[in-house]
């Protein structure tokens, strides 16, 4: 099956805010201090991880917190060991004379353990006719063949499947049982890099043309890089294929614009009519012309097939392509009440609000960055980001929340500041945009 476009993806988001910002002045700030690469890889095997860094002005020293603990005295380099397999939250921050800086940290994940992997189709050492092998798959949607899904905490990074003809020793090559030696194959994922995803290998029962035991053999890959195999593999038995049925349609052109979707399809096999089924919608299939349409289609993920249907009835293997079509997830805020920018003035946290339209949850990692000022001469120079936000927050389906609702301690919130350069006068009253780009997984 191949994978489409996707329409709107939640992945990256964006907003602004707004402060007002009064004249003040203050004392002299501490620049946070700068991690030097290399840092841990993202996810990584390794169960220890060493940072270095330093700061652009003179400190008295440096302050280290692993996972939330209480900040303690530390140099660079700074190396822990014995970490567990789970996500890691390393921060450093520069005391010096004026004061304690912000803190400049990162975020990893160590996961050593190889995937989980299930197999829903075929069943061990099951006999298999040819239409009961075709309608084998319970995985909706998805084509004839080997399925099941695969879990991983570092994300599913890929799927592979043998398949090896027992009597003969070949191995399939994607066209035959041909290859001495074994081969695996991609299989096709439900979302790549997921923690927990559906995975389909196609293969219609016109593959087997003989009876006799097959070996189905299933390699999954973490992000982290971890693999496990399946470890006995899958005897089926499967008689061969009497009569012949036309090949699969090709779709000559897919047009996914919005909410719209069309198909236009052809078979090389002469005098066959078609069948279609687009999921969700219709558990089996239906007559169908050479081209089929689906306008006003709601936000969701989508799976159109084809097949292609002989003189004698015989069916094809389908044809199908999937894609969604999405609705915008967004981020907004505001500080505090009365919270305003001073030069030199205290840190205001930033209260993020996240709209989540999608009838699913949605985990979000955000970045904030200075977009811009109100007015000039007052530039981004007079203003600081002090602090990103601590932790990744759960958006639930259909709903509107901040920080604040979610039960984030207001600690944990982004955080600006402005610095003091002397005379700040341009920047009474403007106005601080920021920007917010955030990941997200659901």
């Amino acid at each position: 099956m191949r994978r489409g476009p996707t329409v709107l993806v939640c992945g990256a988001v964006a907003a602004a805010i707004v402060f007002g910002v009064s004249a003040a002045s203050a004392g002299p700030i501490v620049t946070a201090p700068t991690l030097d690469p290399p840092l841990p890889a993202n996810p990584t095997t390794r169960h220890d991880a060493t940072f270095t860094f330093h700061d652009s002005e003179p400190v008295l020293r440096f302050r280290c917190s692993h996972n939330a603990a209480s900040y303690e005295a530390c140099t660079s380099p700074k190396t822990y060991t014995g970490l567990d397999n789970k996500q890691h939250l390393f921060c450093v921050e520069a005391v010096a004379s004026a004061g304690v800086s912000g803190p400049t940290c990162y975020q990893w994940l160590v996961d050593s353990a190889r995937p989980k992997i299930t197999v829903a189709f075929p069943v061990a050492a099951t006999r298999y006719s040819p239409s009961a092998w075709d309608a084998g798959c319970p995985l909706s949607g998805q084509p004839a063949g080997v399925c099941g899904s695969a879990d991983d905490a570092s994300g599913v990074a890929n799927v592979a499947v043998s398949l090896l003809r027992d009597v003969t020793g070949k191995y399939w090559d994607g066209s035959s049982f041909a290859s001495a030696t074994e081969r695996f194959l991609p299989a096709t994922l439900g979302s790549v890099g997921s923690t927990s995803t559906g995975w389909s290998f196609a293969v219609g029962s016109s593959a087997f043309t003989a009876s006799g035991r097959y070996t189905v053999r299933v390699q999954a890959r973490d992000g982290a890089g971890n693999v496990r195999i399946l470890g006995e593999g899958f005897k089926i038995k499967l008689p061969s294929q009497s009569e012949a049925k036309p090949p699969p349609p090709t779709i000559v052109s897919q047009t996914v614009e919005g909410t719209k979707a069309s198909f236009a399809y052809t078979d090389t096999q002469a005098k066959v009519t078609y069948e279609c089924r687009r999921q969700p919608l219709a558990a089996t299939f239906s007559v169908c012309g050479k081209s089929q349409s689906y306008p006003n289609l709601v936000s969701g993920d989508y799976t159109f097939c084809v097949e292609a249907v002989g003189l004698l009835g015989q069916r094809s293997d389908p044809t199908c392509f999937a894609w969604t079509v999405g609705t915008k997830f967004t981020i907004d805020g505001q500080p505090p009440p009365g919270q305003v920018l001073a030069p030199g003035g205290p840190v205001v946290p930033i209260d993020l609000v996240f709209t989540n339209p999608n009838s699913t949850s949605l985990t979000v990692t955000v970045r904030t960055t200075i977009r811009g000022t109100g007015g000039s001469p007052c530039d981004v120079s007079n203003f600081v980001l002090v602090q990103q936000l601590q932790t990744s927050v759960t958006i639930p389906a259909a709903s509107t929340v901040s920080l604040e609702d979610l039960g984030v301690p207001q600690a944990d919130w982004p955080e600006l500041q402005m610095i003091d350069s002397g005379n700040q006068d341009a920047c009474k009253g403007v106005n601080v945009h920021l920007r917010f780009v955030g990941s997200g997984t659901g």
